[in-house]
């Protein structure tokens, strides 16, 4: 689970512009966004990006933000599409399922996302 105030996102789009947004959003989660001008969704974003590292067991500055790719659907239904290093990650902790839910109010964003791992992965998978 993970809570952020929607004027920590404004006041980093604030200070660091266009790098902060690529760095930490993909281009499909910008576009989503209003091309990076909705703090909210991007707040949204951002809580459930750190909530799905805290699921599949990384520190956030370990990998790539952009490898863990959020979508708010219209509906309200939340998606987290994982590539690269967190999917490797993911993988290698026997992670087969990542669920999330989002919620906004005009000054926070907090997300919860659930990793399932698969009945199969032994002690070995390491510990989520």
């Amino acid at each position: 689970m993970d809570i952020v105030d929607v004027a920590d996102v404004e006041d980093s789009v604030a200070q660091f512009g266009e790098r902060y947004l690529r760095r930490v959003f993909s281009a499909a989660e910008l576009e989503e966004c209003s091309n990076g001008t909705d703090m909210r969704r991007l707040a949204a974003h951002f809580a459930a990006k750190e909530a799905t590292f805290k699921a599949i067991g990384t520190e956030d500055d370990a990998i790539d933000w952009r490898s863990v790719e959020v979508r708010l659907g219209a509906s309200g239904n939340t998606t987290v599409e994982l590539s690269g290093p967190a999917l490797g990650l993911a993988t290698r902790a026997g992670i087969v399922t990542v669920v999330a839910s989002v919620g906004t109010t005009r000054r926070h964003a907090t997300a919860l996302v659930v990793a399932e791992r698969s009945p199969e992965a032994g002690p070995e998978a390491g510990e989520v």
